[in-house]
């Protein structure tokens, strides 16, 4: 908790924090020029801009900047902000309007691909079963005006604003290759005529609009699955869901009132009772109570408060009441804190497409150079006259246009996601897969992660031969019938599993300091820890007390059961380990990754649970901050760390590692934080995903080699003049065909090669 610096309430009131829904981003280069520009606002102490969520934050000095500047500054890049909002409504709209547009598209690219039988002799004789006026020049100019200057209309904006910000991105690769296509189209339209006869349309030049055509239909269908898939995530993660108010009872003029915790101060005293929800951290004054801090620590065993103990915003009284002095409310609760550590980290991740956009920065303006030489080159040498030359120019700009780069990358992590889905994995951000083929370090959550995440009642040790084991767990099930503590659900559980019935205890009490209290046939029962029994003076021997030492060091949690002032019984729990826990903790090993076991248990659970698994290192004890150190200690050190968890205090750690996966049984936050979700809560996928980003990541780099040594080999030939426009598109088109070619080829080898999860790094 000392590790944490809570803000200065004055320092605070200054201090604003601006949450922008953004429209309009095409590739994370968009998110990197609109973050540069807000960082550079007067006023502006930090901005973050993450483009899988189309949301920016900004924290700025109230004094200096304003909500309206900030918005105005991103509208000024070509981009639409708007106030706070549902992300999922911004992104559902923003899915509506691309649909609109790829609809548009798909129907106006038809009657233009029919242009292409004038590409292929061979082709002719379908001519004569085609309406003369689809065929038509001008017919097909004002469909491929339509298509390239208002359904492509965005990408010119995209592309205009990177230039001024001296970027180039896959906006510009598109304009370039779309443009070139329609512009030197349109050239041959006025040249040979907007009306022709059949004779002349198959003797002239053929046109290329069914290029660009093609393009803009190809790269709207792949940002509409990507932004479908984003989508999808949002809704299974609950990301979305708002927290309800909570109501604490505060004293105030001498009465106890309901206040609205937004509305709580410091100093101020709250009561709360069994089922109530802390409201603002604080420190018990008087009372008992037992505390439910899984929301902090992850674990299921609740613990007892008493006046001087620390009480924490969120958690959750399970029994007992306390009064408490409010220390820290709002924004400076722990949880809040909790939760704005997990925010930050989030913002800093960046996706697999920002490889495309760096290529693009250096080979875009190379191939501009090289098509303006080759036009200068051809006029100045006399290898043509202005029109070859020209013709020389669109060929190499065709020629070279990267679209199959921009391809490479989103077809293979659509492909693998859509593998993963199937098999209940949720990717949440394509760059995850790329991350997690190079991790080398797995830090790993036990409780819920390792282990099921609820204590079972394993073994029953007899210390009083009157009784049976069976009828000690029925006893004991009767006493614990009130509770909701885990350990109390352990018991009743393994009384059902056993079959047996038991009469129900009377004048059952509950102890907020570790124990329960009831009476059967008016003989006294308690269960509870060593504290406990010597509270309610049952004996404990020695012996006894050794036995449940060492199965605590063993890793189990203990309860006594005491009858009639003497110890009846000592009751072991273990939350289990998974049954696969060990096969992929052997698989981790085997594949080099170094295995490190971060958890919020004590010691001795911690040590035996990595005993058990050969996990060299592990840390105990562990809060969300101290986990969330923990992975920047090892990503400082060089490491790529992946980390692996369910509670909502893993949260800050999930989103600061290097890829972050959640379990699906986990708490919403954890959800929200992963990068990837294991849907069905089972650890073996874990393996599934590293042989599948090993694989996938294999497939991209095939596919940016495949359309960089196509399109470069290519262009001597455009230059020399070898290669006419028309090839030229034919080849453009080729490499990107080579390219999804091989992608399905992924797809093909993922659904073949299940064998090959336990073979992940070879993958």
């Amino acid at each position: 908790m000392e590790k944490i610096r809570f803000n200065d309430d004055k320092k605070h009131e200054q201090i604003q924090l601006a949450q922008l829904t953004l429209q309009g981003m095409h590739c994370s280069a968009c998110a990197v020029r609109i973050e540069k520009s807000l960082s550079k606002q007067p006023g502006v102490m930090e901005a973050a801009v993450s483009f899988p969520y189309r949301t920016a934050w900004i924290k700025y000095n109230k004094q200096l900047s304003d909500h309206q500047t900030l918005k105005n500054s991103v509208h000024k890049l070509g981009f639409a902000a708007k106030d706070q909002q549902s992300l999922l409504q911004s992104m559902l709209q923003e899915k509506k309007w691309l649909f609109v547009r790829l609809i548009a598209s798909l129907l106006l690219s038809v009657p233009l691909l029919v242009g292409m039988i004038f590409h292929f002799p061979l082709l002719y004789p379908i001519a004569a079963h085609i309406p003369v006026f689809i065929l038509q020049p001008g017919t097909q100019l004002v469909l491929a005006f339509i298509l390239q200057f208002i359904v492509a209309m965005p990408f010119y904006f995209g592309a205009f604003h990177a230039v001024k910000q001296r970027k180039a991105n896959m906006d510009v690769l598109v304009v370039l290759g779309t443009g070139t296509a329609f512009l030197y189209s349109h050239y041959l339209v006025f040249k040979q005529g907007l009306v022709l006869s059949k004779f002349e349309l198959m003797t002239g030049s053929p046109l290329f609009f069914e290029t660009s055509a093609a393009v803009i239909t190809a790269i709207l269908f792949g940002k509409y699955l990507e932004l479908s898939a984003s989508i999808k995530a949002m809704e299974t993660s609950d990301m979305l869901q708002e927290k309800a108010l909570l109501i604490a009872k505060v004293h105030r003029d001498d009465q106890w009132i309901d206040v609205h915790s937004q509305f709580l101060r410091k100093n101020e005293r709250v009561l709360i009772q069994a089922g109530d929800t802390v409201a603002a951290d604080g420190f018990v004054l008087e009372g008992e109570a037992s505390v439910n801090e899984a929301l902090l620590t992850g674990e299921s065993i609740a613990r007892a408060k008493t006046a001087g103990d620390k009480v924490y915003a969120g958690t959750i009284c399970t029994s007992g009441t306390l009064t408490y002095e409010t220390q820290y409310a709002g924004h400076n609760s722990f949880a809040a804190q909790i939760e704005e550590l997990a925010r930050e980290s989030q913002l800093s991740k960046t996706t697999i497409e920002r490889m495309a956009d760096q290529i693009a920065a250096y080979f875009v303006p190379v191939i501009i150079i090289i098509a303006i030489g080759t036009f200068i080159g051809n006029i100045v040498l006399g290898a043509g006259d202005l029109g070859e030359s020209l013709q020389r120019m669109i060929a190499v700009l065709l020629a070279a246009c990267p679209c199959a780069v921009g391809l490479a990358a989103p077809l293979s992590i659509v492909i693998s996601s859509g593998h993963l889905r199937k098999r209940g994995i949720l990717v949440k951000e394509g760059g995850a897969l790329e991350r997690l083929s190079k991790i080398d370090t797995w830090i790993v959550d036990k409780t819920g992660t390792l282990t099921r995440g609820t204590p079972e009642l394993t073994h029953v040790q007899s210390w009083n031969l009157n009784w049976t084991k069976e009828e000690l767990v029925a006893s004991a099930a009767a006493v614990e019938e009130l509770s909701n503590h885990p350990l109390a659900l352990a018991i009743r559980s393994k009384a059902i599993e056993l079959g047996k019935t038991y009469k129900q205890a009377a004048n059952i009490t509950i102890a907020p300091h570790g124990g329960v209290k009831g009476y059967i046939k008016g003989c006294s029962f308690v269960i509870g820890n060593l504290n406990y029994m010597s509270i309610e003076g049952v004996s404990v021997p020695e012996r006894a007390q050794a036995y449940a030492h060492k199965a605590e060091a063993d890793g189990h949690t203990v309860l006594y059961v005491g009858n009639s002032r003497q110890l009846a019984a000592i009751f072991l729990f273990r939350d289990e380990l998974r049954g696969d826990a060990k096969e992929v903790l052997e698989a981790m090993q085997s594949a080099q990754i170094d295995t490190i076991l971060a958890t919020g248990d004590q010691a001795a659970a911690a040590r035996s649970v990595a005993e058990e698994l050969s996990i060299k290192q592990f840390f105990s004890c562990q809060t969300a901050v101290s986990k969330l150190e923990l992975v920047q200690k090892f990503k400082a050190e060089g490491k790529r760390v992946v980390m692996t968890g369910d509670g909502w205090n893993d949260s800050p750690a999930l989103a600061a590692a290097t890829v972050g996966i959640a379990m699906g049984n986990g708490a919403g936050a954890a959800l929200n934080a992963g990068h990837i979700v294991l849907l069905h809560g089972k650890l073996q996928a874990m393996l599934d995903l590293l042989s599948t980003s090993k694989r996938t990541l294999a497939n991209i780099r095939q596919n940016f080699l495949f359309a960089m040594i196509y399109n470069i080999s290519i262009i001597p030939l455009a230059v020399s003049g070898l290669l006419h426009p028309w090839m030229a598109g034919t080849a453009m088109a080729l490499s990107s065909v080579s390219v999804v070619s091989n992608a399905l080829r992924l797809k093909y080898k993922l659904e073949k090669g299940k064998e090959g999860r336990m073979n992940a790094v070879g993958a």
